[in-house]
């Protein structure tokens, strides 16, 4: 499981630990809750900054990334936009998720995630990789994997999924998931 834009991967319930110690200048022992290094130097920025423009900065429950969401908008895709183009400490990346911004390490993101755990595990061909994802943050890793989407998907992703062959669920949330497995299950077989 690769979880919060790739600074988190759980294998067989157990944290993997080599990834944590290459991300440890970035964002502390985040199993330990320190949450110390430059990820979160630029999170205290950003929530002194943009207290009184009407964002909520949050990182409460995160272990390697926080959120900005802004609330007393007019125009949010703008806003997001600004937050994401502005220029952000080295090492540091930002993507939009909904209707907020996510903020992480660069060097860890999913699709390095991905890697560091397929170069583990010994696989090369990567044909044998399916990707889920919804949202435009994810297009560079359904473009690497067989793509898989759900009815609810980001309609630019559903395009890049239909473009490059792969899968569709005919359904949203938990059924859309059910689907999703079904869908790679018979690919397995």
């Amino acid at each position: 499981l690769v979880a919060e834009h790739g600074t988190v991967i759980l294998s067989e319930g157990e944290v993997d630990s080599d990834w944590f110690a290459q991300l440890r200048q970035q964002i502390g022992n985040p199993l330990r809750r320190e949450k110390k290094g430059i990820l979160w130097d630029y999170e205290a920025q950003l929530r002194y900054e943009l207290s009184t423009q009407g964002f909520e900065v949050y990182s409460d429950d995160t272990f390697g990334f926080f959120r900005v969401i802004p609330f007393l908008s007019v125009n949010i895709k703008q806003e997001l936009e600004m937050l994401v183009q502005r220029k952000h400490p080295e090492g540091i990346s930002a993507a939009i998720v909904k209707s907020s911004v996510d903020f992480f390490p660069t060097q860890a993101g999913e699709l390095n995630a991905i890697l560091h755990i397929l170069q583990k595990e010994g696989v090369t061909d990567f044909t044998m990789v399916a990707y889920a994802g919804n949202n435009q943050s994810e297009i560079p890793l359904l473009s690497c994997f067989y793509p898989i989407t759900t009815k609810r998907g980001d309609p630019i992703v559903r395009t890049v999924v239909r473009a490059r062959n792969g899968y569709v669920a005919q359904h949203a949330e938990h059924e859309g998931t059910t689907d999703i497995l079904r869908q790679v299950q018979r690919g397995i077989r």
